[in-house]
C-alpha cells in the first residue's frame, strides 16, 4: 500500500496499490520476454504455480498473473497536410503506428514525418481500396479540402475502423452527412459513429493544439475499449480476479 503515511518520506503522494511477482531465475524465459517485447502478434503469457512464464489461453485459470499483449494498433491518415504532419508524432509517441495516405508526393514526403511513419502515395481510387490491418485501425480524415474529405469518407465509413475521426466544422458535417443519407452513400447509424468534429473540445486554435485534441481522442477511444474487454475477460475469468486478490 503506498499512502502519505508510509510514502511521503521518499516522495510518492499520488498512493495506491502496488502487486509484483518475484521469478527466481528470470533469465532462463528470457526468450519468452523477448517475443513478447517484440509485440509482433497478440499472445497471452502468465505465471503459473511454480512461477515458470508460460504461454496461455486469455481465459487460463490457477495463474499468478496474466496479461495479452498485442501489435500497437494501427492509425490510417487520409491526407498529409499540415494536421497529418502534427498528429503523427504526437500519436506514435503514445504507440499508435502510422500510415499517411495522400495523391500529392510533394506532401507525402519522409521529410515531414516521423522515421516510422508509413507512407502511401497512389491515386485515391487505389488508396482507399486498400485493406485494413488485422489488429485495430482508427481513421481520420484531413484531407486538403470537402471534396477530398467526402470522396475517403464515402469509402472508409463501410471499413471496420474501431474509430473514425474527420475534421472540419458542424457545418461541413451536416452538408457532407446529408447528402450521404440522401443519395444512399450510407446509413444513418454509420454516419453516427463517425466523429466530426474530430478532436476533443479543449478550446484549440492552432495547428498543434488540434493535433493535440485529436490525439487524445485517439488515446481515449482505444482506453474506452481496453476498459470493455478486460471487463469482459474478467466476466469470463473470475479466477483470475480472485488469483489478484490473494
Amino acid at each position: 500500500m503506498l499512502d502519505h503515511d508510509s510514502g511521503w518520506g521518499d516522495g510518492l503522494i499520488c498512493g495506491g496499490k502496488v502487486s509484483c511477482v518475484l521469478l527466481p531465475n528470470p533469465v532462463a524465459e528470457l526468450q519468452i520476454f523477448r517475443e513478447i517485447a517484440s509485440r509482433e502478434q497478440t499472445r497471452t503469457w502468465g505465471v503459473n504455480a511454480d512461477f515458470q512464464i508460460i504461454y496461455c489461453d486469455e481465459n487460463a485459470s490457477g495463474l499468478f498473473y496474466r496479461e495479452t499483449v498485442s501489435p500497437p494498433e494501427q492509425l490510417w491518415i487520409a491526407g498529409a497536410g499540415h494536421v497529418a504532419r502534427a498528429v503523427a508524432p504526437l500519436a506514435e509517441l503514445v504507440d499508435f503506428e502510422v500510415t499517411v495516405f495522400d495523391d500529392r508526393p510533394a506532401l507525402a514526403d519522409a521529410k515531414y514525418f516521423p522515421a516510422g511513419t508509413k507512407l502511401r502515395i497512389d491515386y485515391w481510387d487505389a488508396l482507399l481500396a486498400e485493406r485494413l490491418p488485422l489488429v485495430p485501425t482508427l481513421g481520420l480524415i484531413l484531407t486538403s479540402g470537402h471534396q477530398h474529405d467526402a470522396l475517403v469518407l464515402s469509402k472508409w465509413v463501410h471499413k471496420p475502423f474501431a474509430f473514425l475521426g474527420m475534421i472540419g466544422s458542424r457545418r461541413k458535417r451536416n452538408i457532407i452527412f446529408t447528402q450521404f443519407a440522401a443519395e444512399g452513400v450510407a446509413s444513418k447509424e454509420q454516419l453516427d459513429r463517425v466523429a466530426c468534429p474530430v478532436g476533443l473540445p479543449i478550446g484549440d486554435v492552432t495547428v498543434q493544439e488540434i493535433a493535440l485534441s485529436i490525439t487524445a481522442q485517439l488515446v481515449q477511444n482505444r482506453a474506452e475499449r481496453r476498459i470493455s474487454q478486460e471487463a469482459a475477460r474478467n466476466i469470463r475469468s473470475p479466477s483470475l480476479i480472485k488469483a489478484r486478490a490473494a
